[in-house]
């Protein structure tokens, strides 16, 4: 494992880098994301808010999907990091091919495949990792949490290689492998 601080090649077992001592992360958390089976480009990444033609989870496919409530399921992710939704749209989605009663909320899983309308989802595993980007440079570094921090920007002349210093991690959603 490659540490975010010095760079170091670790074993991929290592807890702490044999360098400089920093905390190593082995597996980021995962997210899910929807890919219509039928048109792989419309996908959705899922987090806590509303699916549906208005909602603020919404792709180009399912607005214009006129059998899909304005606001049809709300997702939300639970206390141990697991997503669930809630029906409270008019028309019953289902999962897995069992129909979601109006207000029944139900837990979904990577692979699972969920009918909103005329329209068939699969739900995938994404990547959460973090970056900082340098604001002088724009070299990006890898870092296992929202919490890390990078001192000293590598790339940057002298008087500017600590301006990295004061920004924070972003998320950056990826395809889990």
């Amino acid at each position: 494992m490659i540490c975010p601080y010095c760079s170091h090649d670790n074993p991929a077992e290592a807890a702490a880098c044999e360098s400089c001592g920093a905390t190593l992360q082995n597996k980021p958390k995962a997210k899910l994301a929807l890919v219509n089976l039928l048109d792989a480009n419309d996908k959705i990444k899922l987090h806590s808010g509303v699916l549906g033609r208005e909602g603020d989870l919404c792709s180009e496919r399912l607005a214009q999907d006129q059998t899909v409530s304005r606001f049809h399921l709300q997702v939300k992710e639970d206390t141990n990091g697991q997503v669930q939704i809630k029906h409270i749209g008019k028309n019953n989605p289902s999962l897995n091919g069992i129909q979601i009663d109006y207000g029944e909320t139900v837990g979904l899983k990577a692979n699972g495949v969920l009918e909103i309308g005329n329209q068939l989802y699969k739900a995938i595993p994404l990547k959460v990792t973090y970056i900082i980007r340098c604001p002088v440079c724009g070299k990006a570094y890898k870092v296992f949490s929202s919490k890390d921090r990078i001192p000293v920007c590598t790339s940057c002349d002298f008087a500017n290689r600590y301006e990295i210093a004061k920004e924070s991690a972003q998320e950056v959603f990826e395809d889990a492998d």
